[in-house]
């Protein structure tokens, strides 16, 4: 974002992923079945034909395959083809996970068991299972605690049968490095077989083969973790058994459990996925539900604390499928978009960057998709005005062209205002013909002010964030309720703000870590005024933060990740305005996704919020809060905070940045993070400029829009 009041300029954005099914937590399945994939790849396990340290968006699955189905876990991966052919890639040293007789890794899918025709499998980190169109399950892998259940401890390198010729509806194998498998019968019998250290495989005994689980219980749904296992019953409730070290079975304590226990709640879940010491269902309503480990933010609460029972993942999406890896989780929204959360180490949550998430955000779009949904200039003189800077946006864009409002890209929720859901690649005219003097865009909505301060807002209203009184999605400008005439406005990803000439401070839309300000976490669908009686000179929204600077010059927010890092490593979301920095005074502020800049009165700026960590957690530092400036000889004019790295202008024009650099957005020539202000290359000076994700933008005094990061280099580079 860039400090409130000044002119924001184009910042192109990606388009999500959007998909028809998970196929583990770093591959999915669009609808024409073309897998993609993205993170780590040391071992060719994305099976894009090479090896990498990482993938930061998916990339597709090499060779010309149409997938049915798509299954991959920790280094290796499989599908099935839609006639029925079993393909696996990725790692294959030592165990032959991979299945082709061979203990070669694989960098492209290879044709597994050619004689055989398969409907469904499960890929546990060591081993895999599969059944046949016969009904035949197969295993093959690891199998030093018997978990291929064909009555030994051989670990072939080709599928064998599971012994006994039990009928499995299906089957799962073992998450991380999990050595034991589960099974489903047609009639809801559960039968476990391989380790049982912890209790895992459900009853007391140490099984080479399948045997059945220790319980009268008929289930739906099963799914085996590293050290524990998880079942929905045919009503829907829950119930695990195994390791409970970090309340993974969801009982409420931290007690191992060696037959199903009861998870607490009395939930109804639809389906249900363990990981390695952590659990995740879906509701009969569509809500994610995660407990257990929740050191990287896997579980999607907003913070690091971890659970015993189930908690709601924030962000009010509803999913169809959950998967995960032992830091990080994705889900399929009812949408299609792709969600990750959690740890972000190799590029694993899928948006181009290494940093973690706490709450769920999209992955990006697979590589081929993006010259063609990338949104196209306008080829209208554009006067300089808002645009963009909401994570997770639809590569929509607004602008104020020659007086006019145009919208163009993404419109899947009428977020472009001109009366349809079809997408733009050229600029539509905003419906209403209403006169803008600004016009903002969220994630999925946009809002302008009119010339007598009535704001409109159009677009995905789930959250309430057209502040209209309703939850009901428009595809032409609304009227925001309450007849409050605003100076200015500003958007989040979710929600909208606006401040009055009298300095009050309004917010409406997505509340749950109490980004709205207003003393609670529930989300309002009209304005709402921030506690607290303030009167603010200047307001800025973030992903799920809110900054404001009062006419006195102190700096307040309110919403995610504004107290000091908690012993257990929480941090808490504020539901009301918190004061920072209050040895100083400032005069602007710019609020990004993991960080949060102010300029001081003497022009120093200061930094607080998440900073990445070499493991894909984070720790927090409150420069602000120690009084310290960030770079002491440093004066700028203005600064804008991105996802994780943050720019800022000097008087003279000369660009600074310092963070994140993954992606080159620092523009330095290298893609090394700094704790410092680094000078931009190239001696461009810049009117303006605007961070946003891993990619920064700068209008030169030249006149042109350079751009660098994320898919534009290492250094400024004209961006059209």
């Amino acid at each position: 974002m860039l400090i409130a009041g000044a002119a924001l300029l184009l910042a192109l954005q990606e388009p999500p992923l959007v998909a028809a099914s998970l196929g583990g937590a770093q591959c999915a399945l669009p609808a024409d079945g073309r897998a993609v994939c993205w993170g780590p790849n040391s071992y060719g396990q994305l099976g894009i034909g090479t090896t990498s340290p990482g993938q930061p968006v998916p990339v597709p699955l090499a060779g010309d395959l149409t997938l049915a189905t798509l299954a991959y876990a920790n280094e290796h991966g499989c599908g099935i083809t839609r006639d029925g052919e079993l393909w696996c890639w990725g790692r294959n040293t030592a165990t032959g996970r991979i299945g082709d007789s061979s203990l070669a890794d694989r960098m492209r899918p290879v044709r597994i068991a050619p004689a055989l025709r398969f409907a469904s499998i499960s890929v546990g980190g060591q081993h895999a299972c599969a059944i046949t169109t016969e009904g035949q399950t197969l295993c093959w892998g690891s199998n030093f605690q018997g978990q291929l259940g064909d009555s030994t401890h051989s670990p072939p390198r080709v599928p064998v049968p599971v012994h006994g010729g039990l009928r499995f509806a299906s089957v799962s194998a073992a998450a991380g490095y999990g050595e034991h498998s589960c099974g489903l019968t047609a009639e809801g019998t559960a039968y476990c077989w391989g380790s049982n250290g912890r209790g895992q495989v459900g009853n007391r005994r140490v099984a080479r083969v399948p045997l059945p689980v220790t319980t009268d219980l008929r289930f739906s749904a099963i799914s085996a973790g590293e050290d524990h296992t998880c079942a929905i019953t045919l009503d829907g409730a829950a119930w695990c058994w195994g390791s409970n070290r970090r309340g993974q079975l969801g009982t409420g304590d931290l007690v191992r459990q060696p037959f199903p226990a009861a998870v607490a709640g009395n939930l109804r879940f639809t389906a249900i996925t363990s990981a390695p010491e952590r659990t995740c269902a879906i509701a009969v309503d569509g809500a994610a539900w995660c407990w257990g480990d929740n050191r990287y933010g896997q579980l999607g609460t907003g913070d690091t604390v971890t659970r015993n029972v189930p908690a709601q993942v924030t962000g009010g999406h509803r999913f169809r499928e959950i998967a995960m890896s032992s830091v990080h989780t994705c889900g399929l929204a009812t949408t299609g978009v792709v969600y990750c959360w959690g740890g972000g180490s190799t590029f694993m949550l899928g948006d181009g960057s290494t940093r973690g998430r706490l709450v769920p955000g999209p992955v990006s779009a697979p590589v081929p998709a993006f010259a063609a949904q990338r949104a196209a200039p306008p080829r209208a003189p554009v006067t300089p005005g808002p645009a963009p800077s909401a994570p997770g946006s639809e590569a929509h864009l607004c602008r104020i062209i020659e007086g006019t409002a145009f919208c163009w890209g993404g419109n899947t929720y009428g977020q472009l205002g001109d009366g349809t859901n079809r997408s733009k690649p050229q600029p539509a005219r905003v419906s209403g013909n209403i006169a803008f003097t600004e016009i903002h865009t969220g994630a999925q909505h946009s809002c302008g002010l009119d010339q007598q301060g009535s704001a409109w807002c159009w677009g995905n209203n789930e959250t309430g964030q057209l502040g209209n009184g309703t939850f009901e999605a428009a595809a032409r400008p609304v009227r925001v309720s309450g007849g409050i005439r605003f100076a200015s406005l500003t958007l989040g990803a979710h929600y909208s703000c606006g401040l009055t000439r009298e300095g009050d401070a309004w917010c409406w839309g997505s509340n749950m870590l109490g980004q709205l300000g207003d003393g609670s976490p529930e989300d309002q669908n009209t304005p709402v005024r921030v506690h607290g009686g303030l009167a603010f000179e200047a307001l800025d929204a973030g992903d799920y933060q809110t900054c404001g600077i009062t006419r006195r010059g102190e700096l307040y927010c309110w919403g995610d990740r504004l107290d000091v890092e908690f012993p257990d490593g929480s941090v808490r979301p504020r539901l009301t305005a918190v004061r920072m920095g209050r040895r100083h005074t400032f005069r602007a502020v710019s609020v990004g996704g993991q960080r949060m800049c102010a300029l001081a009165a003497d022009s120093t700026a200061f930094c607080w919020g998440m900073v990445p960590v070499s493991d894909g957690g984070y720790v927090t530092e409150y420069y602000a809060q120690t009084g310290a400036p960030l770079a002491a000889d440093r004066r700028f004019v203005s600064l804008t905070a991105g996802g994780g790295h943050v720019c800022a202008l000097d008087a003279a024009g000369a660009a600074f940045c310092w963070g994140d650099n993954g992606q080159g957005e620092l523009g330095d020539s290298t893609t090394e993070s700094r704790d410092l202000p680094v000078a931009v290359t190239g001696n461009i000076r810049f009117r303006e400029i605007e961070a946003h994700g891993g990619r920064t933008c700068g209008a030169g005094n030249d006149g042109v829009l350079y751009c660098w990061g994320y898919r534009r280099g290492r250094a400024p580079a004209r961006a059209f």
